[in-house]
């Protein structure tokens, strides 16, 4: 199925189920975020203790970021 035909066989749906589906899916979405930043937060705690990165000061990161960007 398509998002077109999705969107299209939602609409069918009366104005308050559309409201909750949007609802449902909002909180949903917001709770597999918050999954994968904690996934990654784990990832990365690992790979600091490891040793693979490096804590630097939040000036350095801005002015390394801002290096690439240019």
């Amino acid at each position: 199925m398509s998002i077109e035909q999705l969107i299209d066989l939602t609409m069918e749906l009366p104005l308050s189920d559309r409201e909750i589906l949007v609802d449902v899916l909002a909180k949903r979405n917001a709770e597999e975020k918050r999954n994968e930043i904690a996934e990654y937060y784990k990832y990365a705690k690992n790979e600091l203790k490891q040793g693979n990165l490096k804590s630097q000061p939040l000036p350095e990161i801005i002015s390394e970021l801002e290096k690439e960007l240019d």
